[in-house]
């Protein structure tokens, strides 16, 4: 079987949120205080670098500076690497980190430092200060769409040092709300913030780590130092947008580098019919998607019932006669006589693609092929899809019905309980 248009698209990339590895504490050899031995490395040798290492996505953040923000972004383009370009802002409480949308404007950036007072080259980058302390610069970063991270705050230049003898003004830049993350690099700090059980902190901020460039026993920022510390970020848009909604709920999308996240092994990628009501439509589907939620019309039931179409698993019409007549009707609306439901699995790491005609209520079997570097291999007379691919799918009306009906909560409990083992027992006492 000839490779369909289709598979290829959804083979290109995930849909989703994915766990990305990140570092948003980045230095270039724009800062003053880079080890000499990288002064004269350019943008594409710091990609090279990030590349290597694994990384997804950058933040350039040099002191008091977006001078390298442009040349990185123009080096990583055309790579799998996306660059947040930013700036790390001094200031007389601690350092923070603000970074702006990966295609923002190089003459925004450099319009936000100069409303903090850094204007043209009349300062040192390392020992200038911003106008304003640390909560009103996060506001300020704000209000250009900004997103701010108090960085490394248990180090020498971060808040929690700098105000560790003054208990009141460190509980005002903890509850700042315009600061939407802290930088550690202890990780053992991570659960006081997290958690919100520091006496008398009862905010919950996310923590993420960053190199910061720097060495785990280094003496100056380093360009191989990119990476040697990073998060694991779970983004669905590669946007400021996508790392809010990741900060906040970081017990679930955010990661620190010792912590690599896992996914499902046996998952549904996504599906395509080859005419009909989706006709053309390729629907992808995150890896851990376990509810389609939508207005009437969407597309919901459909979606469920050609999924269970496809993998030979609907509604048993003995149990829930009803919901199967509704089922059939709405496979009849949506499919016409010959139409073909193909549906792409993922199973203990091998893909497979399904395909099943739709006749009407007696249509033939699936044939599953499995995917082998974008080949098929034929499958259909060694697989049995039902047993192979198991699918436990409800739809709304369904959902309602087994409470109705007692004979089809049993045979739902009968379907999802494994009763071998105590039949096997029962067998050998006779």
């Amino acid at each position: 079987m000839e490779r369909p248009s289709q598979l290829r698209q959804l083979l290109e990339a995930p849909a989703g949120a994915w766990f990305r590895k990140v570092d948003l504490h980045v230095h270039t050899p724009a800062a003053p205080d880079m080890d000499s031995r990288w002064k004269d490395a350019t943008p594409a040798d710091l990609v090279a670098f990030a590349v290597a290492r694994g990384l997804e996505v950058i933040a350039i953040t040099d002191h008091n500076s977006v001078a390298w923000c442009d040349s990185v972004r123009e080096a990583a383009a055309g790579t799998s690497l996306t660059v947040f370009p930013g700036v790390e802002v001094a200031t007389q409480e601690g350092h923070l980190l603000v970074l702006f949308e990966p295609d923002a404007a190089l003459s925004d950036l450099a319009a936000f430092l100069i409303t903090l007072g850094f204007k043209g080259r009349s300062f040192d980058p390392m020992t200038a200060l911003a106008k304003g302390d640390l909560p009103s610069v996060s506001e300020m970063a704000r209000n250009e769409g900004a997103l701010a991270i108090a960085a490394h705050i248990e180090k020498e230049r971060g808040f929690w040092k700098t105000t560790e003898r003054v208990p009141l003004r460190r509980q005002q830049i903890y509850a700042c709300e315009a600061i939407e993350a802290f930088e550690i690099t202890k990780a053992n700090l991570r659960e006081g913030f997290l958690g919100g059980d520091i006496p008398g902190y009862e905010r919950q901020v996310a923590c993420i780590q960053g190199s910061d460039s720097w060495p785990l026993n280094g003496s100056a920022h380093q360009l191989d130092a990119v990476g040697a510390r990073y998060s694991y970020i779970k983004l669905d848009a590669l946007t400021l947008d996508g790392v809010r909604h990741a900060f906040i709920d970081p017990e679930l999308r955010i990661r620190f580098g010792h912590e690599p996240p896992s996914y499902p092994t046996d998952a549904i990628e996504g599906l395509w019919v080859t005419g009909g009501f989706l006709a053309n439509e390729v629907l992808r589907f995150g890896h851990d998607v376990t509810c389609l939620i939508g207005g009437t019309g969407a597309g919901k039931s459909l979606s469920l019932e050609l999924c269970r179409f496809a993998l030979a698993q609907q509604v048993d019409g003995r149990v829930l006669s009803r919901i199967r007549t509704e089922i059939d009707g709405l496979l009849t609306a949506g499919l016409r006589p010959g139409d073909s439901v193909n549906v792409v699995v993922s199973k203990d790491g091998e893909r497979y693609l399904v395909q099943r005609t739709w006749t009407g209520t007696e249509s033939p079997d699936p044939v599953v092929w499995r995917i082998i570097d974008g080949e098929l291999e034929d499958l259909s007379k060694s697989v049995h899809v039902p047993s192979f691919f198991p699918l436990k799918a409800f739809s709304q009306s369904e959902i309602i019905e087994y409470a109705r009906e007692p004979a089809a909560r049993l045979s739902l409990v009968d379907d999802l309980i494994d009763l071998s083992g105590p039949q096997r027992s029962a067998e050998q006492a006779k």
